[in-house]
């Protein structure tokens, strides 16, 4: 629904290449009930990531919290962590690991852990600044074993596919 950025502080390659963001977004409660459960979610994060050579890390840490019903959907604390190389001009090579902490709700004082290999390629230039990289990898949980009431961890393994336009 909405994103907004602030970048608190920055630098190239040649003076640290580091980045710290904060980042605010909003998500309509639109598509599949089961998913949704008919609830607007606000989540403010921060972000930060750093470079040495051709390694990057990547960093977020956000809480997306529902407008409505938190006593079922509950309170979550997101942490990403993720490691890429940067190989050749247009390969990435990465692996991700994501911890999702919930704070209350059904689910209040479990947590979840998935692991993601993947690789992006890009940046491809197509007109101009415009660039363009996608890239692609295997998510799967690797705790906690699986739990049927509630539903721990929410799924066990997905495909995920991204395409962005940097400029």
């Amino acid at each position: 629904m909405f994103l907004f950025k602030q970048r608190l502080a920055s630098a190239n390659e040649q003076n640290g290449n580091y980045i710290l963001t904060l980042f605010f977004s909003g998500q309509a409660p639109i598509g599949i009930p089961r998913y949704s459960e008919n609830a607007y979610v606000l989540t403010p994060t921060i972000a930060g990531g750093f470079g040495i050579g051709d390694f990057d890390l990547q960093a977020t840490s956000g809480t997306p919290y529902p407008t409505d019903h938190l006593i079922t959907i509950g309170a979550q604390l997101a942490t990403n962590v993720t490691l890429q190389y940067h190989f050749l001009d247009y390969l990435w090579p990465e692996f991700s690991i994501t911890d999702l902490d919930f704070l209350s709700g059904a689910r209040g004082g479990k947590n979840e852990v998935f692991l993601s290999p993947g690789i992006l390629f890009g940046r491809f230039q197509l007109y101009g600044r415009l660039r363009m990289t996608f890239g692609f990898g295997y998510q799967f949980a690797v705790s906690p074993h699986a739990e049927y009431d509630p539903l721990t961890p929410t799924y066990t393994h997905a495909w995920i596919f991204s395409v962005r336009f940097p400029f």
